[in-house]
Formats: structure tokens, C-alpha cells, sequence
């Protein structure tokens, strides 16, 4: 997805993700993207 968005030249995009930020966050930062967790 990220080799998707660097080709169309899209610039930041925003993807809304729900579950578990314990389990989800690690993965997500270690596949290289920014995490921001808002909690209600």
C-alpha cells in the first residue's frame, strides 16, 4: 500500500483501523506507519 501511495503521489493519507491498540499498534509501527490512538 505504501509503495501504492508513493507512486500517485497521494502525500498523507488517513486510515481508520478499530480493535485492540495493544495488539494492532506494534504491528502497524513496525510495518512503517504512524500510530495514533484516540480512545472515547
Amino acid at each position: 500500500m505504501q509503495a501504492l501511495v508513493q507512486q500517485l503521489s497521494l502525500g498523507r493519507e488517513v486510515v481508520v483501523i478499530t480493535g485492540d491498540a495493544t495488539s494492532l499498534k506494534p504491528q502497524l509501527t513496525a510495518a512503517g506507519f504512524s500510530v495514533e490512538v484516540l480512545a472515547p
